[in-house]
């Protein structure tokens, strides 16, 4: 499981930097908006991006949160000592995201950055740095995410941009820590 789940982090990184590209890219069908751009693009007042895009089912976001719950799979039965209960709350709130998003086609993606900190939280005591660059970004992704009202919102933008980033970060640094569990 140790190379899957590296890959996966590292496919989720990638998607969410490909994310950022969203906007610029003038192709339809792509998909290339994920929820949390389409929420900073929002926030930003991008034309032509309304809060009703956030309705639209994306392959993407799908994408991402499956290859999160493999890539938090990778760490079973915890990164440092075991916490069953734990880690299969943070594998299954992804996955259960999956069902809720396609049932509602707007909630479920919360679902991955509730699995994120309690991963985070995890990571505490292992890996310093990763657990609160993981805490930082999903807590203000959920501010973003809830505190979004489809109107134009500087700060807001900003904070979405700021997590986003982190976010990124964040998987990049489970990607090689999931690396260094493996050659263990």
């Amino acid at each position: 499981m140790g190379l899957v789940s590296t890959v996966a982090a590292a496919a989720v990184a990638s998607l969410l930097a490909v994310g950022v590209a969203g906007p610029a890219v003038a192709l339809p069908g792509l998909g290339l908006r994920n929820w949390l751009v389409v929420l900073f693009s929002v926030n930003v007042g991008l034309s032509g991006v309304s809060f009703g895009a956030l309705r639209q089912l994306n392959p993407l976001d799908l994408a991402v949160l499956i290859l999160a719950a493999v890539a938090f799979a990778g760490f079973w039965p915890g990164p440092r000592k075991p916490h069953r209960g734990w880690m299969a709350a943070t594998i299954a709130l992804p996955l259960v995201g999956v069902g809720v998003l396609l049932v509602t086609g707007l909630w479920g993606r919360s679902g991955l950055m509730s699995a994120a900190i309690v991963m985070s939280f995890l990571l505490l005591g292992s890996r310093m740095w990763l657990g609160v660059t993981g805490i930082a970004a999903n807590a203000l992704l959920l501010v973003g995410d809830f505190g979004t009202t489809g109107s134009r919102s500087l700060v807001m933008a900003l904070l979405l941009g700021v997590a986003y980033a982190l976010l990124v970060v964040w998987f990049v640094g489970l990607a090689l820590a999931l690396r260094s569990r493996s050659k263990r």
